[in-house]
């Protein structure tokens, strides 16, 4: 029994794209996760002022708290814990594993990062005027497939999605 389980999870991971990546790449994930990160900073300015003052719409989880260097890689943590490692594992390593195999490259990873952005879409049903945002995250899932194709792994794009979020996260914080 053991022994299927292990063969069973190493098929898992391996389709899931859970592998090694290499340093380069790795350091490549970290700096572009500032690149993202960078825009949401900037992200308040982009909600329309109607929903980002509205008490009936949460715009962060991090709203009140104190931008400190601690509560920024709390933020991280849990952004790479809860947040990315999900959604890295399901788009880029399922997902886009599974489409990039299947259609190559190009049409794999256009098809992921349309995948991705589904969820993302109901941004729209709170106003029009968070576009921006959705077409960001677009951007961010080719750029995050990029990294899943070229090094065979879903860790620089973790890395990258992860720093990125919580970056954006100090936009929020007081």
């Amino acid at each position: 029994m053991e022994s299927i389980l292990k063969a069973s999870g190493s098929v898992l991971t391996r389709r899931a794209r859970v592998a090694r990546a290499s340093r380069r790449l790795l350091f490549l994930g970290f700096i572009l996760g500032l690149v993202p990160g960078l825009f949401l900073l900037v992200l308040p300015g982009l909600i329309p002022s109607e929903i980002l003052h509205d008490p009936h719409v949460d715009t962060s989880r991090y709203s009140g708290w104190t931008a400190t260097p601690d509560t920024f890689l709390r933020a991280w943590a849990y952004e790479a814990a809860y947040v990315t490692l999900g959604e890295e594992l399901l788009f880029r390593g399922l997902v886009g594993g599974l489409l990039m195999r299947r259609l190559g490259f190009a049409p794999g990873n256009l098809l992921q990062a349309m995948v991705f952005l589904l969820p993302h879409l109901f941004l729209l049903t709170i106003s029009t005027g968070l576009w921006p945002i959705v077409l960001a995250q677009f951007v961010a899932g080719l750029l995050f497939g990029r990294f899943s194709f070229e090094s065979g792994s879903v860790l620089p794009g973790w890395i990258a999605h992860s720093l990125g979020n919580a970056i954006g996260a100090l936009a929020f914080m007081a």
